[in-house]
């Protein structure tokens, strides 16, 4: 286990971080290999770094110091005064994502966020190194113009993530049912269906079902529909397919105001902003 490890933390050190929105966005995938230790930071950025080896230890300003060791996980609110300790008489390999502060925002809206400047774990399996790996690759040979799917791709990683991260207590059938139930959302985000609706097709009562989709989704079902819609909205401007009011007609909004509202709530824009920026 410990060689297949050690195999696929060298193919990382072939790949080198590759910046995304250069000079607009800075947000950035890689992996990390040094042993440097920093006080005193306080980054402006999202950062998550998830630990393939090596232990050290992260604190918060005022805080007790948190452990890091492989299998660590730990998302790095922006604006926090922190400190990183990386052991010096052993190998370092941290998979890290960068994303600035506007990014964190439409993060943090949309519920995508485990608890920040926490320590939590991931177990450390060849899949999920593989998954990293893969992941990386993929946002690498994207070309710049493609920097969309590029942000799509870091966004479904934060939902796997939060995946990961589902309580212990959730069984495989909720997971398998409510799963189903974002998967009906995510092909269809322009069709009216409340909760009602949602919990008759998963074959659970109303209050039962919003309580399980809360706890293994992380959010209530009309919040993931929101944030489906809305997704899909961007990904309609990014490509310039509809005119504004055809965009909020096609996914289920009444009128063109409401949908502005709710876009600007979640993206910090308005759509017109969103569609003349180079973002």
């Amino acid at each position: 286990m410990k060689a297949a490890i050690q195999s696929l933390c060298d193919k990382f050190r072939d790949k080198t971080a590759r910046r995304l929105f250069p000079n607009r966005q800075n947000m950035s995938i890689g992996c990390y290999y040094e042993n440097n230790s920093r006080e005193k930071l306080v980054k402006q950025n999202l950062v998550l770094m998830y630990v393939i080896q090596g232990h050290g230890s992260f604190t918060v300003e005022g805080k007790q110091p948190l452990d890091l060791k492989p299998g660590t996980l730990l998302i790095r609110k922006p604006g926090t005064r922190h400190a990183v300790y990386r052991a010096k008489n052993e190998n370092w390999c941290e998979f890290f994502i960068i994303v600035p502060k506007s990014i964190y925002q439409y993060l943090a809206a949309n519920n995508f966020l485990p608890e920040l400047d926490k320590c939590h774990h991931i177990e450390l399996e060849l899949t999920w190194i593989n998954y990293l790996l893969d992941l990386t690759k993929k946002i690498d040979s994207l070309p710049t113009s493609q920097d969309m799917e590029a942000s799509n791709l870091i966004f479904q990683f934060f939902a796997e993530i939060k995946n990961k991260l589902i309580p212990k207590n959730n069984t495989p059938q909720f997971q398998e049912d409510m799963l189903a139930i974002c998967k009906l959302i995510d092909n269809k985000p322009g069709i009216r269906l409340s909760n009602q609706i949602l919990a008759d097709k998963a074959g659970y009562g109303l209050e039962n079902f919003r309580k399980i989709f809360k706890e293994v989704i992380g959010c209530s079902p009309q919040d993931y529909l929101i944030r489906i819609r809305i997704r899909e909205a961007q990904k309609m401007l990014w490509e310039n397919k509809l005119h504004l009011h055809s965009v909020a007609l096609e996914l289920g909004y009444p009128d063109l105001p409401s949908f502005s509202r709710q876009f600007k709530k979640l993206t910090g824009m308005s759509p017109t902003q969103y569609s003349k920026s180079s973002f």
